[in-house]
């Protein structure tokens, strides 16, 4: 069954304007050649044309979305803290202020 596909983009540390870009998709082997070809054809005109200001803002507002809600639920230490305090894991998500 298909899935909409999973895209992500992995520049280099090291080099300006070198990275990759990658896209998972799970699809029906008999469309595999169809599919590969339109991804290959969407690769291409990125290249060549880049990104319309739609396109980078519909890319962008996910990523800002999430980042306020991490921001605003901070999961990040308590995810760490099950490992050496599971106790405390659970207070954090049952009652975040506790730990202020």
């Amino acid at each position: 069954m298909p899935t909409a596909p999973r895209p992500s983009a992995r520049p280099a540390d090291t080099y300006t304007h070198y990275g990759y870009l990658l896209s998972q998709i799970t699809i029906d082997p008999a469309q595999a050649q169809k599919i590969v070809d339109t991804v290959l054809a969407i690769a291409a005109d990125l290249q060549k044309n880049g990104a319309t200001p739609d396109e980078l803002e519909r890319a962008k507002k996910p990523i800002l979305t999430a980042l306020r809600e991490s921001a605003r639920t901070n999961p990040y230490w308590p995810q760490q803290c099950r490992w050496f305090l599971p106790g405390v894991s659970a207070a954090a998500r049952l009652v975040p202020h506790a730990l202020q």
